[in-house]
């Protein structure tokens, strides 16, 4: 019962950074549908305000494009928003724990003996705001690699990324030293 008393105590917690262009970077089908879509409704929408407001013309066209952009991007950040402030990752000695969405408020573990590496990586816009995806690669039940979580848009991922490792180690010394006094 002492043994696991440690492993209940979290290290530390990650949170991801919101950044607006790195979300609208990372989702670009996204952006290019919605723009797709809005961008055949401006016309209709444009008579719509013009049939609203008294207005036509330009101005109804620029309401359009206010209300378009307010729906289509406005939303879908607020939404992305909404996830990054629910989402927490909090690091124990011997796991990973985190809540998958704002709306999907299901519990997820990834334990720390299945994880095989800890990758950093970036893309440029990540770079540029000091951010970027930390990937763990989980060894699936057969014994193939394969990619596990990814922790998206953490604040200085090479550092976390060390710790997360020293973590990984810590983990794997002590599991050894276990199994020893096990055979003993």
């Amino acid at each position: 019962m002492t043994e696991t008393a440690p492993d209940n105590k979290p290290l530390f917690r990650l949170r991801s950074v919101f950044h607006p262009a790195v979300v609208a970077y990372s989702y670009p089908i996204r952006i290019i549908g919605i723009s797709c879509i809005l961008l055949m409704l401006l016309p209709e929408m444009a008579k719509g305000m013009a049939w609203v407001t008294g207005v036509e013309g330009f101005l109804s066209y620029l309401m359009a494009i206010s209300i378009v952009g307010l729906i289509g991007f406005a939303g879908p950040l607020f939404m992305t928003w909404l996830d990054y402030k629910a989402v927490a990752f909090t690091v124990y000695p011997n796991r990973i724990e985190f809540i998958q969405s704002f709306w999907i408020r299901e519990q997820s573990r990834v334990l720390l003996h299945s994880v095989r590496e800890i990758k950093p990586s970036a893309n440029w816009l990540q770079k540029r705001y000091g951010i970027g995806n930390i990937s763990l690669v989980v060894e699936s039940r057969i014994g193939a690699k394969q990619m596990g979580t990814v922790l998206p848009n953490i604040r200085y991922p090479e550092k976390v990324a060390a710790k997360l490792s020293t973590v990984l180690e810590d983990h794997k010394r002590r599991q050894q030293e276990q199994q020893q006094q096990q055979r003993q």
